[in-house]
């Protein structure tokens, strides 16, 4: 499985000619090599295709990566308008958020933003929300691939 290239089809399936998307997940991708965290956001997607499910929740970690990879469900680009049909991106100067922009004919209004210099220089957190119908399923793969500490509650 090659991370890298996930990340880069999900971009070019969703936003093929923006070159800010692809600046920012440049800097994310070489953030994690550094870090070392691209082996774990590969078990991470493992884990998501074994108990497929849509939506792993990641949380404390708005990379545009995770968004990208449906590991996330809000999209941390600065507010825009987008067009599912022809893929075209409009970002609105002083506008960071999407219920922020006025509606607009043919558009869905999408971005949360948060600043990429702000999510590059915090360490990565992972801590993740699953459906519970899976939770042996769960902390079975958790147990073998991670050192995990359990929480009772």
């Amino acid at each position: 499985m090659d991370i890298k290239e996930m990340i880069y089809d999900a971009a070019n399936e969703k936003y093929p000619s923006c070159d800010y998307v692809y600046k920012r997940l440049e800097k994310e991708i070489k953030y994690f090599e550094e870090s070392g965290f691209l082996n774990e956001l590969e078990k991470i997607i493992e884990l998501k295709n074994i108990i497929k499910i849509d939506n792993i929740l990641i949380t404390y970690a708005p990379f545009l990566s995770f968004y990208l990879l449906d590991l996330m469900i809000f999209n941390p680009l600065p507010a825009h308008y987008y067009d599912e049909k022809s893929k075209e991106v409009t970002f609105i100067e002083n506008v960071l958020y999407a219920p922020d922009l006025e509606k607009r004919e043919g558009y869905i209004r999408d971005g949360y933003y948060v600043d990429e210099n702000y999510v590059l220089s915090r360490p990565i957190k992972t801590p993740m929300y699953i459906y519970t119908k899976n939770k042996e399923l769960v902390l079975n793969y958790l147990r073998k691939n991670f050192d995990i500490i359990e929480k009772k509650f």
